[in-house]
């Protein structure tokens, strides 16, 4: 066995945290997608860590908007009523509306730009490479 076959099969020591980080492939079928069941029997318990959740795009800003939005909320709405139950459940019902709408809103804008991406690779490959070599530098 050579070393550099050896290097390919065993796990990178220089990058100890990428053996921790890996994604979990599912096969996806553009003509065919998932069904509801499918996506759950795929779920990994590995997949719901702290450490997994904090990499989803978009989720951090939004759980920060909406417990800013909740808390600000439970204390007005403590301020004016004198009741912690009422309080609790306008914080948390503002909670979940404003985390929900901005994390739907950042997916929408991820799209956006992802589309826009995807158009502009797509025009520079009909271009094909002579348009890449005519492009000032």
């Amino acid at each position: 066995m050579s070393p550099d076959s050896a290097a390919a099969e065993s796990p990178s020591t220089e990058n100890p945290s990428a053996e921790r980080h890996s994604t979990v492939q599912v096969p996806f079928d553009p003509a065919k997608p998932p069904t509801t069941i499918d996506v759950l029997k795929n779920l990994k318990v590995e997949e719901f860590k702290p450490d997994n959740l904090s990499r989803l795009p978009c989720l951090k800003k939004s759980m920060l908007y909406g417990l800013a939005a909740g808390s600000s909320m439970g204390l007005v709405r403590f301020a004016v009523k004198r009741s912690p139950r009422s309080a609790g459940d306008w914080a948390m019902a503002t909670f979940a509306v404003v985390a929900v709408s901005s994390w739907e809103f950042c997916r929408f804008q991820r799209r956006l730009v992802q589309k826009q991406m995807d158009a502009l690779v797509n025009t520079n490959e009909a271009e094909g490479p002579s348009a890449a070599k005519s492009m000032p530098q």
